[in-house]
């Protein structure tokens, strides 16, 4: 079964191509909980209910995808209020009501080009949840979540990402699948290894990790080594770019002969193709309010762990971490 892996969250989408198959995701580090703990939740929703969300049209709503975390929070409280009586390990849970689109979105033309409704509904989405997480849950639902955000957008960032949900439900062909995915993660790669290294202005031991992994480009690299002594005589927000280049490059090792991209573009040139406009400002939105309202879990469990994970440990760790390499 094909395997895809978020580049920032860690969560694992697994898919066939079968045509009454279904999707199944689940993040493995879990969903943080205030006051420690993880949520280790996993879904299974079939393909033609995913189809209809993932292709409903802008006009339905900001997010179609909203509809399903609606669900699977709901589930979630039903749950909690009805304590199931079998003592089974692991509780597998229909969402509590059928996954349809609510019947005053869906536009005439839209029903005309998809299945009916009602069809989709024969078959459920389910949650599949550890019974001894059931108290860190009831204690998750009880908190309120950060400001700005709600249970479904967290439900949405670790589990319903539409572009992870897009290439499971229309891969490409053979490797192209692996190269489209590569694709993908550049930009947030490129994001979160900038953001390392205006961390490390504040960290030694970051500070230092990443000053050992150029150094030992510049002994084993000649093309790093040439990227990296231009930046000399350059200004210090230079040299950052270019150590952010090369991070990327480091955690991706191998994986750009494989898919024929080039890993040591001139700085400017990385980030205006990878990281420019819509993209820069969505994934400057999403950390700086990760950091801003939940800093322990983004620094000490979370996005930065996994980060430092990809980029700062061994070399091809991001390539073969996200299954870019055997």
């Amino acid at each position: 079964m094909p395997v895809l892996i978020h580049g920032v969250t860690g969560s694992v989408y697994r898919y066939s191509t079968r045509r009454n198959s279904a999707v199944h995701i689940e993040n493995q580090q879990g969903v943080p909980v205030r006051g420690g703990g993880r949520i280790h939740l996993s879904l299974r929703i079939p393909r033609e209910i995913l189809e209809v969300f993932i292709e409903a049209p802008a006009t339905v709503r900001k997010d179609p995808l909203w509809e399903i975390a609606d669900e699977i929070d709901h589930t979630l409280a039903g749950l909690l209020s009805r304590k199931p009586k079998h003592r089974k390990p692991t509780l597998s849970l229909p969402f509590s009501r059928p996954l349809l689109l609510p019947a005053y979105h869906i536009t005439k033309s839209f029903l005309e080009n998809t299945r009916p409704p009602l069809e989709i509904g024969t078959r459920r989405a389910r949650i599949i949840v550890n019974r001894k997480e059931l108290p860190l849950i009831e204690k998750w639902l009880r908190q309120p979540p950060p400001p700005g955000w709600d249970r479904k957008a967290i439900l949405l960032w670790f589990f319903l990402d539409r572009t992870y949900l897009k290439i499971a439900l229309k891969p490409a062909r053979g490797q192209n699948v692996a190269n489209q995915l590569f694709r993908h993660y550049l930009p947030s790669a490129y994001f979160t290894c900038s953001e390392l290294v205006k961390l490390a202005y504040e960290s030694e031991d970051l500070d230092r990790r990443i000053e050992e992994i150029m150094t030992e480009l510049r002994k084993t690299d000649k093309r790093a080594k040439m990227l990296l002594q231009g930046t000399k005589r350059l200004s210090d927000k230079h040299k950052d770019r270019t150590e952010t280049v090369c991070l990327v490059y480091w955690g991706f090792h191998g994986a750009w002969k494989r898919y024929r991209l080039e890993g040591l573009l001139r700085p400017l040139d990385a980030l205006r193709q990878y990281l420019y406009g819509r993209e820069r400002r969505f994934l400057t939105w999403l950390h700086e309010t990760f950091k801003r309202e939940l800093p322990d879990l983004y620094y000490m469990d979370g996005v930065f762990e996994w980060s430092k994970k990809l980029y700062l440990g061994k070399r091809g760790a991001a390539a073969k971490a996200l299954h870019l390499l055997d």
